[in-house]
């Protein structure tokens, strides 16, 4: 969830009935476009309170709200910020309290009702498991720990939450015994990382490439379902896992299952060469 680019605010109208926003310029299309289609659309101000990704300085919000009321089309709705997905700042309630002012401020200056004072990233989810979510708050916008069960931002597996919600599978082209480690002169990096090989693997190891690769998703953020198998790495188009140590056999054309991190997930969700299935529980 974004603001929309200039482009696309004739579509975000039609779909949407809550926009976040923090520049001007898109405020006069949004509002060009919502009188186009003779509608009153909720927009929601973006405010930076410390992560450095999208939002106004908080000393900003009155103005930019009140230049907002006067364009026809708009309804301002209240406030918002995101932590965690840039800077990874964490969530506290100090920068969480600087939100609930801001929206107070939009009250007592503007006679808004600010009904939506929203905060974002899956890292929020500690506040509320605490118990330390400041009164005020009144929505918080969630991705990864739905769709995964997982915080990148800080490191963990919510435990109430599921982590096999999403699976990546691919087939193996090709299964041979090859030596773990090159042999010819190595290239520098020039071209980005090279193999991941584990210290341990030495001598003849077995090796499935996979059709599967960076075009396709962050290899980085896989992880093998079988126990004891490794990425190593790969290529554009390739991925190389070690399955010497893994507790099942397979045969070319077999699939091999990979878990994700939420890199992982949204790179193969927008991939053309992916194809997604959804199954209900």
């Amino acid at each position: 969830i974004r603001s929309p680019m200039i482009g696309q605010v004739e579509a975000a109208v039609e779909a949407c009935d809550c926009i976040l926003v923090s520049e001007r310029h898109i405020l006069v299309s949004l509002s060009d476009a919502a009188r186009a289609a003779h509608r009153t659309i909720n927009v929601v101000p973006m405010i930076d309170v410390g992560d450095r990704r999208e939002g106004m300085s908080p000393d900003q919000l009155v103005a930019f709200s009140r230049y907002a009321m006067m364009l026809s089309g708009l309804h301002v709705a209240g406030v918002a910020t995101n932590l965690g997905c840039f800077a990874r700042v964490q969530a506290t309630p100090r920068n969480h309290q600087l939100l609930v002012r801001s929206a107070q401020t939009l009250r007592d200056q503007l006679g808004l009702a600010c009904e939506t004072v929203s905060t974002g990233g899956t890292l929020t989810l500690t506040l509320v498991e605490h118990g330390a979510m400041p009164a005020g708050i009144t929505q918080v916008r969630i991705g990864e720990a739905l769709v995964l069960g997982t915080s990148t931002a800080d490191g963990r597996f919510i435990p109430w939450l599921r982590q096999d919600t999403a699976i990546l599978r691919a087939e193996i082209i090709e299964l041979q015994d090859k030596q773990a480690e090159p042999e010819g002169l190595v290239r520098s990096d020039i071209a980005g990382p090279g193999p991941r090989l584990r210290v341990s693997s030495k001598g003849l190891r077995r090796r499935a490439v996979v059709a599967l690769g960076k075009m396709d998703t962050d290899i980085d953020g896989l992880t093998p379902v079988m126990d004891g198998a490794v990425v190593l790495g790969g290529s554009s188009d390739h991925l190389i896992v070690d399955i010497t140590d893994g507790e099942s056999d397979v045969v070319t054309g077999d699939v091999l299952e990979f878990r994700l991190s939420y890199a992982a997930l949204a790179r193969a969700a927008a991939s053309p060469f992916v194809h997604c299935i959804y199954t209900g529980a």
